[in-house]
């Protein structure tokens, strides 16, 4: 007998040992024929190369610890509700460092086509392009932290995502890099990024506000079609505070709106191409 979430019988027109076999399935942890294939209440992960894997489900923690270069993890159609993910890099350090594997990722944790709500992330050492690469995604991160990334921190691609707690520190690239999408930040504390803080490109909308950027190249830049809003923020010890400019040749230059800013200790307050627009709000 077949019952709906409701308790209500169906009457099944079919084949019902086939319709068994894949509910069997959608249930399980591990799927049989692919020990790095996982299936986990909504979440859907698969890894690559080698990395050792905890599974909390009564918490709904899962924890990474990648131990070789060229092992990521990938999330996909998964439905994320009140998780948190610990990614934790014990590779050593090395020169030949591969900025994109040979299945097109660039992050060490990677998260494509999903719905979030609640997301809460760890990521630490991390020695790829990005810490964490949210591609095609939508929803709502509630805690970010991201300490040592080799290179990105986040990069975000055709997403729609808010994001607030957020603390990144000692990015060997850019501490967030927003394009194809719309973003809502708050409440972010980002240190020691080597280049940008914040990176907003390719037509992208973002909203920061209640904010703290610290030793950084640059503190917010808005570049080709990008249109950015900020306030009540501070940034201090970076060479620019804002930069704004047309950089691929398919777009218009970048739109950036500030109110309440505070800047100190830096070399130009803000760098503006003729392509771009900087707007000061009352």
């Amino acid at each position: 007998d077949l019952e709906d979430s409701k308790g209500n019988e169906l009457i099944f027109l079919g084949d019902l040992d086939k319709y068994k076999k894949l509910k069997t399935k959608s249930e399980i942890e591990v799927d049989p024929d692919n020990k790095n294939l996982f299936f986990i209440k909504n979440l859907n992960f698969k890894i690559y190369g080698n990395i050792d894997t905890n599974i909390d489900k009564k918490n709904k923690i899962i924890k990474f610890l990648r131990n070789d270069p060229n092992s990521r993890v990938l999330f996909f159609n998964s439905s994320f509700k009140n998780w948190s993910l610990e990614f934790i890099d014990n590779v050593n350090e090395n020169n030949d460092i591969i900025r994109r594997d040979a299945n097109g990722l660039s992050g060490c944790l990677n998260i494509y086509d999903s719905k979030i709500e609640n997301l809460n992330i760890l990521t630490q050492n991390a020695k790829c392009e990005d810490a964490l690469n949210i591609v095609r995604s939508n929803g709502t991160i509630d805690s970010l932290k991201i300490i040592n990334s080799s290179f990105d921190g986040l990069d975000a691609d055709f997403s729609n995502l808010i994001i607030s707690n957020a603390e990144i520190i000692n990015s060997g690239n850019d501490c967030m890099d927003f394009s194809y999408g719309v973003y809502n930040l708050s409440k972010l504390s980002l240190l020691g990024c080597r280049d940008k803080a914040v990176s907003t490109g390719e037509g992208s909308k973002l909203e920061i506000k209640n904010f703290v950027i610290e030793e950084s190249l640059i503190g917010i830049a808005s570049k080709d079609s990008a249109i950015v809003n900020s306030s009540d923020g501070l940034i201090k010890k970076v060479d620019k505070c804002l930069s704004i400019y047309k950089k691929k040749q398919e777009f218009n230059g970048g739109l950036l709106k500030y109110k309440n800013l505070e800047c100190n200790d830096f070399n130009d307050f803000a760098f503006k191409d003729n392509y771009s627009k900087l707007v000061k709000l009352n």
